[in-house]
């Protein structure tokens, strides 16, 4: 049996299963990592320069947003791009929160 799971949601607010969910809760408590290949993050065209490792700051291993309305840790940059960073990521929260509800 894989530890890869293939789940083919293509959306992030998909209707619920009729199991509720137990099928991919199981796998999940299982050790089993869910890949969801056709479920795309739309980047708005301004988020895209985001996609370069030179948004880090070089200290963090990665770049993240504390709680809302707190500002991007890990990142370094001008202060209206961080915002726009920060309000990307916490977009990418919101999708994510409402997939697993």
């Amino acid at each position: 049996m894989s530890a890869i799971d293939k789940v083919s949601l293509n959306t992030w607010t998909p209707e619920t299963p009729p199991d509720n969910g137990a099928d991919l809760a199981r796998k999940i408590e299982s050790g089993n990592v869910l890949h969801f290949p056709n479920l795309k993050f739309q980047f708005q065209e301004n988020e895209k320069q985001f996609l370069d490792a030179r948004w880090s700051n070089g200290s963090a291993k990665n770049i993240s947003l504390a709680k809302d309305g707190a500002p991007v840790k890990g990142a370094s940059g001008p202060a209206e791009q961080l915002e726009d960073l920060g309000k990307m990521i916490a977009r990418y929260r919101q999708q994510s929160s409402n997939l697993v509800r």
